[in-house]
């Protein structure tokens, strides 16, 4: 890791839901997201068939937020 930059652990369950950030594509659950630019993100967890989740989650410098979910 190095800059200004964080991870992101997403879990769902049921896995396989697909993962937004700031209403960016970033790939299906459960995944890690490393090196992410530090701050604030809108974060929505969809899957055909359940209700979207979404969230404002923090990325903070040098550490793993993370965050799991029932859809």
């Amino acid at each position: 890791m190095y800059g200004n930059v964080g991870n992101l652990s997403i879990d769902s369950m049921p896995a396989g839901a697909r993962i937004y950030l700031n209403e960016i594509y970033n790939g299906t659950t459960n995944r890690n997201l490393i090196n992410i630019s530090s701050g604030i993100y809108s974060l929505t967890l969809s899957k055909p068939g359940f209700v979207n989740y979404t969230v404002n989650i923090s990325v903070y410098i040098g550490q793993t937020s993370y965050i799991n979910v029932i859809l």
